[in-house]
C-alpha cells in the first residue's frame, strides 16, 4: 500500500510543472555565453567545492585555468589529481549526492565512472555537453519542465536584458545591498556618486530602484546576512542625518549598523510602494567561514511587524532554523517559506522541514524548490530531480498515516511546486 501511494504520487509529481523560485545561473540562457565544464570543474564550480575546502582541500586560484587554454593538454588531470582524494572524502554528504542525477540523466555518467580509470571518457563526454548545450538554458527547463525561473544575476539594470530573448519566462530580481553596507560595496558607491547629506544618498537609491524597475525587475534580493546579523532596528531619520553627515564611511560601527537598519527598512518601504516582492537570505551561508548566529530568521520578527504589507520570500528555510523559518511563515500573512537550496544541503533536512512545514503552513505559503546554481544551470536539473524524489516521500508518509488523503498530498504539490510561487509572482498558474 505505501509503495503504491508514493509510486502515484511521484508519476504525479513528475508531471507539475515548476517554478523555481531562486536560480543564479543566468549565463546558461544567454546565447552568447559560452563556458567549458568537464568532469574535475563540475565539481569545483558547485556548492561541493566547500566540502573539498572543509574536507582539507587548499583552493587553488588556477586549477581551472586549462578550460580556457587550448595549449594545455594536461590541466585535467592536474585538476583530477588535486581534488580526487578530498572528493573521495565527501561522498556522503547532500552537495555531492544531488550532482549524481545531473551527471547520470544529463551526462550517462556514474559514480563509478567517476572514481575509476573511466573518469577522462566520462570528463570528455561532459565537456561535449557543455559544449553542445552553451546558452541553452531554455532547452534544459523544457525538459526539467520547468516553466518560469527567478534570476539573482547579480546585474546593474541596463544588463538585465542579457537574458531576453532565450525563449524561457525569466524574472529578475535585483540587489540593492551595495547601497546598504560597506561590505557590498558602498565605498565605491559612494566613490562614484559623492553624497554629504542623507537626502542626497536617498535620491541616489531612488534613482536605482527605479532604473531596476524599469528593466523589467519584479523583485528585489537581500543578501546582508553575509555581512551582518539579520535583525533590524527601526531608528528615526533625523538620527540616522547626524550620522550620515559624519562620514558614514568612518563613523563607528554601531552608527554604521544604524544606517543599515534604516537603509533596510527604506527598501521594504520602497517595495511596498511598487508591489514588488523582498527575497531575504537566511539561515546557512555558501563557502566556508560563515557566522552562523547571524543568519537566525527569527531576527527577522521586528522587520516583520513593521512591514505587513511587504511580501516576503524568506530563503532557505532558514536552515538549521527550519522550524523557526516555518513559523514566520505562520505568524505573518505576508511572509513566505522557500525550501530553495535547502535539498541540496542536507536531503534529510530538506525532509524534515517540508513535513514540518506541511503541517504548520497554510499550503499556500510553501514554495518547494530553487536551484540557486552558479554558473552552470545543469547542476539545478540534479536538484529538482531531488526534490521531487523527496516531496513524494514526505507526502507519501503523510497519506500511510491517514494525516490527508491522496487527493489533497496532490494538491499540496501542485500548490508548492507551481501554483504558489506562480501566484506569488503575479503569474498565471496553468492547470495542472
Amino acid at each position: 500500500m505505501a509503495d503504491s501511494i508514493r509510486y502515484q504520487l511521484a508519476e504525479c509529481i513528475a508531471r507539475i510543472p515548476t517554478v523555481n523560485t531562486h536560480e543564479h545561473a543566468w549565463q546558461s540562457f544567454n546565447p552568447a555565453w559560452s563556458m567549458p565544464f568537464d568532469l574535475p570543474s563540475f565539481f569545483c564550480y558547485g556548492y561541493v567545492a566547500s566540502d573539498l575546502v572543509s574536507a582539507g582541500l587548499k583552493p587553488q586560484s588556477e586549477l581551472l585555468n586549462y578550460l580556457t587554454d587550448s595549449t594545455d593538454k594536461k590541466g585535467d588531470q592536474q585538476a583530477w589529481d588535486v581534488i580526487k582524494p578530498f572528493l573521495e572524502r565527501v561522498r556522503n554528504t547532500s552537495y555531492f549526492r544531488y550532482l549524481l542525477l545531473s551527471m547520470s540523466d544529463l551526462f550517462g555518467v556514474s559514480e563509478a565512472d567517476i572514481f575509476s580509470s573511466r573518469w577522462q571518457e566520462a570528463s570528455a563526454k561532459i565537456r561535449q555537453f557543455s559544449r553542445d548545450h552553451a546558452g541553452r538554458g531554455a532547452d534544459l527547463c523544457k525538459r526539467m519542465n520547468v516553466t518560469s525561473t527567478v534570476i539573482d544575476a547579480k546585474l546593474l539594470p541596463k544588463h538585465l536584458g542579457r537574458t531576453m530573448g532565450c525563449g524561457h519566462t525569466i524574472l529578475h530580481v535585483a540587489r540593492l545591498d551595495s547601497l546598504i553596507i560597506e561590505a557590498r560595496g558602498l565605498a565605491l558607491e559612494l566613490e562614484q556618486h559623492p553624497a554629504k547629506e542623507l537626502d542626497d544618498w536617498l535620491g541616489r537609491f531612488d534613482q536605482r530602484f527605479n532604473e531596476y524597475i524599469l528593466a523589467g525587475a519584479v523583485g528585489f534580493k537581500s543578501a546582508l546576512a553575509y555581512n551582518r546579523r539579520i535583525q533590524y532596528a527601526d531608528p528615526s531619520r533625523r538620527e540616522v542625518e547626524i550620522i550620515f553627515r559624519k562620514g558614514i564611511l568612518n563613523v563607528a560601527p554601531d552608527e554604521k549598523t544604524v544606517f543599515e537598519d534604516f537603509m533596510m527598512n527604506y527598501l521594504c518601504r520602497k517595495c511596498v510602494e511598487v508591489d514588488r516582492p523582498l527575497q531575504i537570505h537566511s539561515g546557512i551561508q555558501i563557502g566556508n567561514s560563515g557566522t552562523l548566529e547571524d543568519t537566525s530568521p527569527t531576527g527577522l520578527n521586528s522587520l516583520f511587524q513593521r512591514h505587513g504589507d511587504l511580501r516576503v520570500d524568506l530563503f532557505h528555510g532558514g536552515y538549521p532554523w527550519t522550524d523557526q523559518a516555518g513559523i514566520m511563515a505562520k505568524y505573518f500573512p505576508n511572509v513566505y517559506i522557500n525550501g530553495c537550496w535547502l535539498n541540496c544541503i542536507s536531503a534529510s533536512g530538506y525532509r524534515q522541514a517540508m513535513r514540518s512545514w506541511i503541517q504548520t503552513v497554510p499550503m499556500s505559503k510553501i514554495f518547494a524548490w530553487g536551484g540557486d546554481s552558479s554558473p552552470l544551470l545543469e547542476h539545478s536539473f540534479g536538484s529538482l530531480m531531488t526534490v521531487r524524489h523527496l516531496l513524494a516521500d514526505v507526502l507519501a508518509e503523510l497519506v500511510c498515516e491517514e494525516y490527508f488523503d491522496l487527493d489533497l498530498a496532490i494538491e499540496i504539490a501542485g500548490r508548492v511546486l507551481h501554483k504558489n510561487p506562480s501566484a506569488f509572482w503575479r503569474q498565471q498558474s496553468p492547470k495542472v
